[in-house]
């Protein structure tokens, strides 16, 4: 759950490439619209269809998953 400990229910269709046992690819697919109505409320349900908030969402999670490669990469150093 996120800030606003909204319920998300999220179908996502989820596809891996694999080279040498690592995944070298990964693609999810799912509704936008769908899953920004039910995490973003009414702002979700008003921008949640267009590029412009897909594009914010992108940024933000692309952010947040830099920051945990970062932390992983760290701790193993340790």
């Amino acid at each position: 759950m996120g800030q606003k400990k909204r319920t998300v229910i999220n179908n996502v269709t989820a596809n891996f490439q694999f080279k040498e046992d690592k995944i070298i690819k990964h693609i999810d697919d799912f509704n936008l619209w769908t899953w920004s109505k039910q995490a973003l409320g009414s702002s979700g349900y008003f921008l949640g269809w267009s590029s412009y908030m897909r594009d914010q969402i992108q940024k933000k999670t692309g952010k947040l998953l830099n920051s945990y490669i970062e932390k992983k990469k760290v701790d193993s150093i340790k």
